[in-house]
């Protein structure tokens, strides 16, 4: 999935813009790589891709601030 989702984010969110290497432990929310609404569409390609729903209390910087904190998410809702 961290394969994915830095391809995800780096075609569809950041639009492919040259010079961007995004790495998978880079600060997406505070440094302002991604928006509110980048959140939003990175949010519906896990589901799909992971066939999980996840819940609005579970959207937070903690687990979502990079790319590692996500796919560390993942791991622990796939295990419960």
């Amino acid at each position: 999935m961290k394969s994915e989702l830095l391809e995800f984010i780096t075609t569809e969110i950041l639009g492919g813009q040259a010079g961007i290497e995004l790495q998978a432990e880079d600060d997406l929310l505070t440094s302002e790589i991604i928006d509110s609404m980048g959140v939003m569409r990175m949010i519906v390609f896990i589901e799909e891709k992971s066939n999980l729903k996840i819940p609005p209390e579970d959207i937070t910087l903690e687990n979502f601030i990079t790319v590692d904190s996500i796919c560390r998410y993942l791991s622990q809702r796939d295990a419960s």
